[in-house]
């Protein structure tokens, strides 16, 4: 199926046609909107899409497939820089390793290169921005492979465009918490720090790098249970 042919199939099995118009118009006519707009309006880098992409077209919020792992809850807010306005009907796209570093829907992979995880797409998936510019997923922590710092790969498309393909990254002391923990513990720590990650540009981090913190279950008792979340503003031009 041509890109073209899945755009038109996908939003109008999920009510979506001309999403993106009636979103902005509904944003533009709410007096609270502007409450919504984000200071920090900063183009988003990009970076590649590597060699473990495949779309599952599975608009879903919930990426995780029952698999073991920390829980994440990631928070993306997408914004144009140049109104630095959010931006609604931006469909956006994640996928990540799960805690073996193992991609879903490829072969030869983990330590040893047996892992096969042909046929399945646990761990991605795309959902549609609100009128604030604003995702959810509920997804668990990636886990780590060698020469790449820790990361969850991203898309967002607006119609059939896609306007960035990059990568976003975690606070180094998270990064550390969470290999400590079952059932990251047994691969230990991640050997690869920003200075050898063969992708990443050093001077790119501070703006890929994402808000994260452990779940504060007093404060929102709604969160998963020894979970974090994560939030990060993405600025497309």
């Amino acid at each position: 199926m041509k890109r073209r042919e899945w755009f038109q199939k996908a939003a109008a099995a999920f009510g979506l046609t001309g999403v993106s118009a009636r979103l902005r118009a509904a944003a533009e006519s709410d007096p609270e909107s502007d409450s919504e707009k984000s200071p920090d309006c900063v183009l988003t880098p990009s970076q590649t899409a590597g060699p473990f992409y495949f779309n599952p077209k599975q608009f879903r919020k919930d990426i995780t497939e029952k698999r073991e792992g920390v829980p994440l809850l990631l928070k993306l807010e997408i914004v144009r820089v140049s109104q630095c306005e959010p931006v609604p009907g931006a469909w956006v796209e994640i996928w990540h390793t799960d805690p073996r570093g193992v991609y879903s829907g490829y072969a030869r992979q983990g330590d040893r290169g047996r892992i096969d995880a042909r046929g399945e797409d646990f761990l991605r998936g795309i959902q549609v921005a609100d009128k604030n510019g604003q995702v959810e997923f509920e997804t668990l922590f990636p886990g780590w492979y060698r020469g790449r710092l820790t990361h969850i790969h991203f898309k967002v498309h607006l119609d059939e465009r896609t306007v960035v393909t990059s990568q976003l990254y975690f606070p180094e002391k998270i990064v550390k918490e969470i290999y400590a923990l079952e059932p990251y513990k047994a691969r230990g720590q991640n050997p690869t720090d920003e200075r050898r990650d063969g992708v990443l540009r050093r001077d790119d981090l501070k703006k890929l790098r994402v808000s994260a913190q452990k779940n504060d279950l007093k404060k929102n008792p709604k969160l998963p249970k020894n979970g974090y979340n994560a939030s990060h503003i993405i600025g497309i031009a």
